[in-house]
Protein backbone atom coordinates (compact mmCIF):
# COMPACT_ATOMS: atom_id res chain seq x y z
CA UNK A 1 0.00 0.00 0.00
CA UNK A 2 3.11 2.58 0.06
CA UNK A 3 3.19 2.28 -4.03
CA UNK A 4 -0.47 3.34 -3.75
CA UNK A 5 -0.65 0.30 -6.03
CA UNK A 6 -0.91 -3.54 -5.79
CA UNK A 7 2.77 -5.08 -5.59
CA UNK A 8 2.78 -8.97 -5.03
CA UNK A 9 4.84 -9.83 -1.92
CA UNK A 10 5.52 -13.56 -1.09
CA UNK A 11 5.47 -14.08 3.19
CA UNK A 12 6.61 -16.75 4.95
CA UNK A 13 4.63 -17.09 7.92
CA UNK A 14 5.53 -18.89 11.58
CA UNK A 15 3.61 -19.63 14.67
CA UNK A 16 4.59 -17.63 16.80
CA UNK A 17 2.43 -18.50 19.73
CA UNK A 18 -0.37 -20.40 20.98
CA UNK A 19 -1.20 -19.14 24.02
CA UNK A 20 -1.77 -15.33 23.24
CA UNK A 21 -4.20 -13.20 25.50
CA UNK A 22 -5.29 -10.44 23.44
CA UNK A 23 -7.82 -7.20 24.07
CA UNK A 24 -9.40 -5.41 21.16
CA UNK A 25 -12.96 -3.67 21.16
CA UNK A 26 -14.70 -6.92 20.95
CA UNK A 27 -13.41 -8.30 24.18
CA UNK A 28 -10.16 -10.03 25.52
CA UNK A 29 -9.67 -13.38 24.07
CA UNK A 30 -7.46 -16.36 25.49
CA UNK A 31 -5.30 -19.17 24.01
CA UNK A 32 -4.66 -16.87 20.73
CA UNK A 33 -2.48 -18.27 18.07
CA UNK A 34 -0.32 -15.19 16.70
CA UNK A 35 0.84 -15.89 13.35
CA UNK A 36 4.13 -13.69 12.35
CA UNK A 37 4.60 -13.33 8.07
CA UNK A 38 7.63 -11.84 6.61
CA UNK A 39 8.82 -10.75 3.04
CA UNK A 40 10.51 -8.57 0.96
CA UNK A 41 9.72 -7.32 -2.96
CA UNK A 42 11.13 -5.04 -4.86
CA UNK A 43 9.34 -2.14 -7.29
CA UNK A 44 11.08 -0.20 -9.94
CA UNK A 45 9.97 3.37 -10.00
CA UNK A 46 11.39 4.07 -13.38
CA UNK A 47 14.71 5.32 -14.48
CA UNK A 48 14.89 8.64 -12.37
CA UNK A 49 14.33 7.20 -8.96
CA UNK A 50 15.77 3.69 -9.36
CA UNK A 51 14.35 0.85 -7.51
CA UNK A 52 12.34 0.74 -3.89
CA UNK A 53 13.00 -2.69 -1.98
CA UNK A 54 9.94 -2.91 0.25
CA UNK A 55 9.96 -5.20 3.40
CA UNK A 56 6.88 -6.09 5.01
CA UNK A 57 6.03 -7.79 8.32
CA UNK A 58 2.28 -9.29 8.79
CA UNK A 59 0.97 -10.48 12.40
CA UNK A 60 -2.15 -11.83 13.37
CA UNK A 61 -3.94 -13.36 16.26
CA UNK A 62 -6.68 -15.95 15.78
CA UNK A 63 -9.19 -16.60 18.85
CA UNK A 64 -10.48 -20.23 19.13
CA UNK A 65 -14.29 -20.50 17.87
CA UNK A 66 -13.83 -16.55 16.74
CA UNK A 67 -11.16 -16.74 13.79
CA UNK A 68 -9.30 -13.57 12.82
CA UNK A 69 -9.47 -10.69 15.81
CA UNK A 70 -6.64 -8.68 14.92
CA UNK A 71 -3.59 -8.03 12.18
CA UNK A 72 -1.16 -5.53 12.37
CA UNK A 73 0.53 -4.51 8.82
CA UNK A 74 3.95 -2.90 8.86
CA UNK A 75 5.43 -1.89 5.46
CA UNK A 76 9.25 -0.26 5.20
CA UNK A 77 11.13 0.86 2.30
CA UNK A 78 14.82 1.92 1.42
CA UNK A 79 13.44 4.62 -0.70
CA UNK A 80 12.44 8.04 0.73
CA UNK A 81 9.98 8.25 -1.85
CA UNK A 82 7.96 5.39 -0.84
CA UNK A 83 8.82 5.44 2.44
CA UNK A 84 6.82 3.36 5.60
CA UNK A 85 3.54 2.81 7.15
CA UNK A 86 1.66 0.26 9.64
CA UNK A 87 -2.11 -0.29 9.55
CA UNK A 88 -3.62 -2.30 12.44
CA UNK A 89 -7.27 -4.17 12.00
CA UNK A 90 -9.31 -4.83 15.37
CA UNK A 91 -12.59 -6.79 15.32
CA UNK A 92 -15.20 -4.48 16.91
CA UNK A 93 -17.95 -7.02 17.90
CA UNK A 94 -19.46 -10.36 17.24
CA UNK A 95 -22.53 -12.62 18.00
CA UNK A 96 -21.85 -15.99 19.87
Amino acid sequence: SLLMEKVPVTLKSTIESIDEVVTVPAGTFKSCVKVKGIGTTKKNLGAFMGVATINVEHYSWYAPGVGSIKSIIKEKSNHLMVGSGEVTLQLESFKK
